[in-house]
């Protein structure tokens, strides 16, 4: 087999910029995939390898391969996605791991569940070949102290520009937000991934940020500016690859506006009786949102509808719950003396523990209850 001698790499390497070549040609493949253009994506990331192979680069290797895998997951080249995630494993063990976890997301998210649960117990064997600690950890926990620890080990090894490495602390961050539900590390997630050129990540993450602060909020009034800021962020953004997930984010979004509507109606009828048939009109307005549009035909996009299509959403008992509850309101359960809004409300607040981001479907699932 052909090799290059050590000056010849040297020359490459210096004389022909083949690093500054190789981050140009990953900036690129980076935006071909935030575009969904999966063959364009592995064009470009194949043209990457030769060169990591000259500069012996073990950890980019397997980071690319794994790249490529997820873009053969998207295209429904299962057999050559589970090959280039197992070679990725004989180059890093610690970037197979990361190409594992984020493959099974890449799985839920196409339906192939049967491979995304394959990439689970390949991302938790790896890890404990790793020495992290796996039993009696849900995949969530595991994955934030993979994460944390990837990104320390990437701080301290970086090979090429310093930004690349921003995307594993997003995703450590955004993680960590999921599993304790601190905004604060929503809003973290989100700078590093604007850092790493990961827009729609960062939009995603602002979205959750303003979502998970007003669940501190009691007041309909404070938590509405809230949810108002979160669509006006989805307004316009580019959104990566799932646009059901950016629907449904806002879909639920605008079905929180209209609960805190009715809500604060409700507190003025108390005062003012003509104020129900404003109650009633915001809550007539969540039954349209999540099952019909406004002329009363059901629609393929609904909230509802766009829930189905993800199943760690639409199984939690939280999420039956408050779907059962809002089928209800077309019955005429709404009374202004009772407490419907604030019912509502709570039920809004139990199911968006659960909803998808635009990075991760992962959620603390242990967490769930039995619909009520």
């Amino acid at each position: 087999m052909l090799r290059p001698s050590d000056a010849e790499t040297a020359l490459l390497r210096d004389e022909f910029h083949m690093r500054e070549e190789i981050q140009r040609l990953y900036d690129e493949s980076r935006d071909r995939a935030q575009a969904s253009d999966w063959r364009g994506h592995l064009e470009t990331a194949a043209r990457m390898l030769p060169g990591l192979f000259i500069l012996e680069s073990a950890d980019w290797i397997a980071r690319i391969y794994g790249r490529m895998g997820w873009s053969y997951i998207r295209l429904g080249e299962q057999r050559k996605a589970k090959t280039l995630l197992q070679l990725a494993e004989g180059y890093d063990e610690w970037q197979a791991a990361a190409n594992y976890y984020w493959a099974s997301e890449y799985s839920h998210r196409c339906g192939e569940e049967r491979l995304a649960d394959e990439c689970l117990r390949d991302f938790r064997r790896v890890c404990e070949d790793l020495g992290l600690p796996v039993d009696s950890r849900s995949d969530l926990e595991l994955a934030v102290d993979f994460y944390k620890r990837l990104s320390n080990l990437e701080r301290s090894q970086s090979s090429f520009e310093t930004k690349n490495n921003q995307s594993d602390l997003g995703r450590y961050f955004e993680l960590r937000a999921r599993l304790k539900r601190d905004p604060r590390a929503f809003k973290r997630a989100a700078d590093h991934y604007e850092y790493a050129g990961l827009l729609p990540y960062a939009v995603g993450c602002e979205v959750f940020w303003h979502l998970t602060d007003a669940l501190t909020l009691e007041r309909a009034s404070e938590r509405k500016p809230r949810y108002e800021k979160a669509l006006a962020k989805m307004s316009g953004a580019a959104i990566f690859a799932d646009e059901n997930i950016r629907d449904l984010l806002q879909g639920f979004l605008e079905a929180r506006v209209l609960a805190c509507e009715a809500v604060e109606s409700a507190e003025r009828a108390a005062e003012k009786p003509l104020e129900a048939e404003n109650v009633e009109k915001a809550l007539g307005a969540v039954y349209a949102a999540v099952f019909e549009t406004p002329d009363g035909t059901t629609k393929s996009r609904s909230l509802a509808r766009l829930a189905a299509a993800v199943p760690h959403l639409a199984v939690t008992g939280a999420w039956e719950a408050l779907i059962d509850f809002v089928d209800e309101l077309s019955h005429g359960i709404c009374d202004v003396s009772d407490e419907t809004p604030e019912e509502l409300t709570r039920r809004l607040d139990e199911a968006q523990l659960f909803l998808p981001s635009l990075s991760f479907l992962a959620t603390n699932h242990q967490e769930d209850k039995e619909p009520r």
